[in-house]
């Protein structure tokens, strides 16, 4: 990987529907990776259930991290169904709903983009940019519309891959799967949740691969000791006249 993108997503509302639900809506406090990809393709003008190879994790990379704390609300919505001599019959769903904590911020994710096709990754960043965005991003249902900003591009000599000693504790950033914790530093008492999460979809929208993710609720980073194979970088950048060092591993 010798290039990155990061942008911000944020709206007042989200809703990252749970895979394995089929009677309700309720939420990840993270987007999937497959909801970033489809996100992202959306940007770039890519046909609905078009671009799951494209977007698979031999071709791109992509990793995520709340910026503000949220919490859950459920309210009930109706949903229509077909028709049945000549009615329409509805049905209630409870919906988990995503807010932000506090009222003057919004619900809000730092995400950090690789792909392997040059022509892919610059039409996003260019798409970024200048905010031609082909399809509207929302967070995770299109009534929940998303405002995205771009935060920096990084090249080689800030996005470096980091060599891992199993011995030491690293701190890092955002949600990444559990395959490649050894040990989690309890001694903060980390507020953290695991979820099981889609990675990317076969044809016809199946589910191909998921796994098990942690999520640091309050916003900061995890202490972990990790496996060497876990794709660890170390990424440098300026964003708001502030230089920032962070350790992320990819969503895979």
């Amino acid at each position: 990987m010798d290039k990155l993108i990061i942008f911000d997503i944020s709206g007042p509302f989200a809703n990252f529907r749970k895979f394995y639900t089929n009677s309700s809506s309720s939420t990840y406090i993270v987007p999937p990776r497959t909801v970033i990809s489809g996100l992202i393709a959306g940007i770039i003008g890519k046909p609905r259930d078009s671009y799951y190879e494209e977007f698979s994790i031999d071709n791109a990379n992509i990793g995520v991290k709340p910026l503000t704390k949220a919490k859950k609300l459920t309210q009930t919505i109706n949903y229509y169904n077909i028709e049945i001599k000549n009615k329409t019959l509805r049905y209630q769903v409870p919906m988990e709903i995503l807010v932000p904590e506090k009222r003057n911020e919004l619900v809000s994710y730092r995400v950090y983009f690789y792909h392997k096709e040059e022509e892919i990754f610059n039409d996003f960043l260019s798409r970024l940019k200048d905010r031609r965005f082909i399809y509207n991003p929302y967070l995770g249902i299109t009534e929940f519309l998303a405002n995205i900003n771009f935060v920096s591009f990084l090249d080689d000599k800030s996005v470096k891959k980091v060599e891992i000693n199993e011995e030491d504790f690293i701190e890092v950033e955002g949600c990444f799967n559990i395959k490649y914790i050894i040990k989690l530093d309890t001694s903060s008492n980390p507020p953290v949740v695991v979820n099981r999460m889609p990675i990317q979809f076969k044809e016809n929208r199946e589910l191909d691969l998921f796994g098990e993710y942690i999520v640091e609720k309050n916003c900061s980073t995890i202490k972990v000791k990790l496996k060497k194979e876990a794709p660890l970088y170390k990424l440098t950048y300026s964003f708001n006249g502030e230089t920032k060092e962070e350790n992320i591993i990819f969503m895979e």
